[in-house]
């Protein structure tokens, strides 16, 4: 959930320059020249709604997906509307009226003057180093790795504040596994050729940002074999990806007190005076394992040693924003060996990445003033309504709930908020010092300031009108912690929803989406919190037993789905996303049969109301990609890639086979046993 947007992020780069694909059309969410009727519907319907998209769409070598949707059609009209508004404003048009668009405008110049960041890398990264060389001692770890910390350096673990899982209105401090280079820690644990090859390829990676900040080859290759033993320690106590999301099983509370006592080989009265903020009187740890191996590498380390991994995660956080040598070493590992990209993204969109990253707010507040329509929103409010009274409608007629929990997710349901668009208050970036002349000090005044304003809500009251993310990113959330649905700006648009569209696109478009993220409420991970966003177990044992059936039935369906050759799709890792997907398709449906009317039978492109209904999601999921790209979105992704995503949701629909005429049992979009949870 929190970071479910940051998973699919990591695996994304802008692409360079702008592509010649055809827009997709606001009238209309279906492309008709997407359709491949050569496939029969039946047989593969993610394959007969895009197949003649794959066939004809070209993989840009600046991407290592290119989809109709959330990661790249809809991604490159939204930067390319952020790189106006950032252009105008670092040449100085803008009005006053729009704030911080002198600091937004300055950052922008500051990463666009190429000449500057070449002249001034190596002094700046070499300044950056010196933090960790004045350590003396091991008392003075804990202090330097809090300061790089607050430069959103990766190192050694991660403390944020969340809501504390039983008393959800009051936010605590987080410490949970981190430090690690390579995306997960299963990278380093593998017993094969492949785990063996980019472990291999990190090590010359690792060597060759040491050498260009100054040390001699045989250096750089001890301190990598130094880092990787660090690295490969923490990744042996790292939970895997699909252990992650089950976050009742990450709420461990420990008093301060307890906590220095449990893990007293790293100074936290240190750490916790470096960040700046009072020692929390009552922690979670997510995975105290880890931090027990933690520990226990510091203790076990020498001084040396740790400075060494220490400068390592400082250099390879801080790569993309240096010279063109530290940027481009950067991307052939990152972006090019991990995802099959073959181009580095442009200055210009790299740019509107960072200061979209940085200051997300206050770019969303000028974007939603510029590009977005308020009437967007109160058509989105309608659907949602709609959507929850379907919902509503399917929890009391199920046969399967106990009456007991029956009560009980009414009343979540009846709970749950929902936030649509943008924010109505918005951040104040008054603090925050932005500079023109250093691009590499914005970056990490900004990761400063980002930082301190998460931990400065550790104590307080959770703020439950607080948008999770920013209004211009394209993507909705489930909330469990307030039990709230969150719609952004930037997915209320063409192919997911338009005004001008009709209702059965709408319903299969953005339609499906409100279901989805309403469904995370009861999957496997979101029923286990009630209404007021509290862990609480309001399941009857019988009615417990069922759902865990149902849900099994999922986790194998999906585990069979095979992607590249010995590759499958992890049914466990995926599991809340496939269940919400099951119930979103069913709900959406529901949804729409409650406001079509009963006589339309629209023939739009020669499809009826329902067909179009089943084209609009999965054609938003039409993609291509490299082979590297599914390999580490298999890795480390909670959702299933595009077409087993569209296949497995379509072969679960109960009113598909009527849409489309296929034979009930007899073909693959329409097997015997279907999988239902909501």
């Amino acid at each position: 959930m929190k970071h479910f947007i940051k998973l699919l992020i990591n695996l994304i780069i802008i692409s360079s320059g702008t592509i010649a694909y055809a827009q997709i059309s606001t009238d209309s969410l279906i492309d008709p020249n997407a359709i491949d009727h050569t496939i029969s519907p039946c047989n593969d319907f993610y394959q007969f709604a895009c197949g003649n998209w794959i066939k004809n769409t070209k993989l840009p070598p600046s991407r290592p997906i290119w989809d109709r949707g959330f990661i790249s059609v809809l991604p490159d009209k939204i930067s390319n509307e952020l790189q106006v508004i950032l252009q105008a404003y670092s040449k100085g048009n803008f009005v006053s009226s729009v704030p911080y668009a002198k600091k937004m405008g300055d950052f922008y110049a500051s990463c666009i003057d190429e000449a500057s960041i070449e002249k001034t890398s190596k002094a700046a990264i070499i300044e950056q180093l010196k933090t960790i060389d004045e350590i003396h001692n091991l008392s003075d770890v804990p202090s330097v790795v809090a300061k790089l910390q607050l430069k959103h350096v990766n190192v050694l673990f991660n403390f944020n504040s969340t809501a504390d899982l039983l008393h959800p209105t009051m936010q605590i401090g987080e410490v949970s596994q981190g430090g690690i280079g390579l995306p997960n820690g299963t990278y380093y644990t593998g017993n094969d050729p492949s785990t063996y090859a980019t472990l291999k390829k990190y090590q010359d990676y690792g060597e060759q940002l040491f050498r260009l900040a100054g040390y001699s080859r045989s250096d750089a290759t001890a301190n990598m074999k130094i880092v990787l033993s660090i690295e490969t320690e923490l990744a042996k106590a790292s939970l895997p990806p699909q252990e992650l999301h089950e976050i009742a099983k990450l709420y461990h509370p420990v008093t301060l007190a307890q906590f220095q006592a449990l893990y007293k080989n790293f100074n936290w009265t240190n750490y916790f005076h470096a960040l700046s903020i009072t020692a929390p009187s009552t922690l979670n740890v997510t995975e105290p394992k880890f931090i027990i191996a933690m520990n226990n590498i510091i203790s076990q380390s020498s001084l040396s040693e740790l400075k060494i991994y220490l400068k390592w995660r400082l250099l390879q956080t801080m790569a993309p924003y240096l010279s063109n040598q530290y940027a481009n070493t950067y991307f052939e590992f990152e972006q090019k060996y991990l995802k099959g990209q073959q181009i580095i993204a442009s200055r210009a969109q790299r740019c509107e990445q960072v200061i979209n990253d940085s200051m997300g707010d206050a770019l969303g507040h000028a974007y939603v003033q510029k590009y977005f329509n308020p009437n967007a929103k109160k058509i989105a409010l309608s659907m949602m309504k709609n959507i929850m009274k379907a919902f509503e409608s399917d929890l009391k007629k199920s046969d399967w709930l106990d009456e007991k929990t029956k009560q009980a997710a009414l009343k979540k349901l009846h709970l749950m908020k929902v936030r649509i668009g943008y924010p109505d208050q918005w951040r104040s970036y008054d603090e925050l010092i932005i500079n023109k002349s250093s691009f590499l000090n914005n970056v990490i005044n900004t990761s400063e300031f980002n930082k301190k304003w998460e931990l400065g809500k550790i104590g307080h009251k959770t703020n439950s009108n607080e948008y999770l993310k920013t209004p211009q990113t394209i993507d909705a959330s489930y909330i469990p912690t307030t039990n709230s649905i969150e719609i952004l700006a930037g997915v209320l648009q063409p192919p997911y929803f338009s005004e001008n569209a009709t209702v059965e696109e709408n319903y299969g478009g953005i339609g499906m989406i409100m279901a989805h993220e309403l469904t995370h409420g009861f999957d496997s991970s979101g029923r286990r919190f009630d209404g007021y966003g509290a862990l609480n177990d309001w399941w009857s044992k019988t009615t417990e037993e069922k759902y865990l059936a149902k849900i099994q039935c999922l986790s194998d369906q999906y585990s069979k789905y095979e992607v590249l050759p010995g590759l499958y799709v992890n049914g466990k890792l995926t599991m809340t996303e496939n269940i919400a997907d099951a119930g979103g398709i069913k709900i959406a449906f529901a949804a729409l049969k409650m406001v079509l009317p009963s006589n339309k039978n629209d023939q739009g492109f020669g499809f009826t109301c329902n067909q179009k209904f089943y084209l609009t999601f999965s054609q938003a999921f039409c993609a291509k990609a490299t082979d590297e790209f599914f390999k580490q979105f298999i890795n480390q992704n909670p959702h299933s890639p595009p077409k087993f995503r569209v296949n497995g949701m379509i072969s679960n629909a109960v009113n598909f086979p009527s849409a489309f005429n296929c034979p009930e049992g007899h073909s693959p979009m329409t097997p015997a046993k279907r999988c239902e949870v909501w």
